[in-house]
């Protein structure tokens, strides 16, 4: 049986939201939203059942108020060094994947 080796970061960030446009009559007004990495999400454990193919990933958030929630990022051969670095698994604000 082939196995392949990925890896997965757990990135805790921020959503700012911005916006933009101008007076009344555009339409091209609206928010756009862009994300920042704040802080390492703490006391992670994986569990993997022996009988599957299946990882279970849970966390403690981190104690930083600026923090709305996780993204996971999934990437072969190496660590994904950001957001953008590889497979989004997971975004979202629980604590267990």
């Amino acid at each position: 049986m082939k196995r392949t080796l990925l890896f997965f970061v757990i990135f805790a960030f921020a959503i700012s939201v911005s916006s933009c446009g101008g007076g009344s009559g555009n339409k091209g007004h609206g928010s756009t939203g862009t994300s920042k990495k704040l802080s390492d999400v703490e006391n992670l454990k994986i569990s993997a059942p022996p009988q599957g193919n299946t990882l279970t990933l849970s966390w403690l958030m981190p104690d930083d108020s600026r923090v709305t929630g996780v993204v996971i990022v999934r990437k072969k051969a190496s660590a994904p060094s950001s957001i953008d670095a590889g497979t989004k698994v997971f975004e979202g604000n629980a604590a267990t994947f």
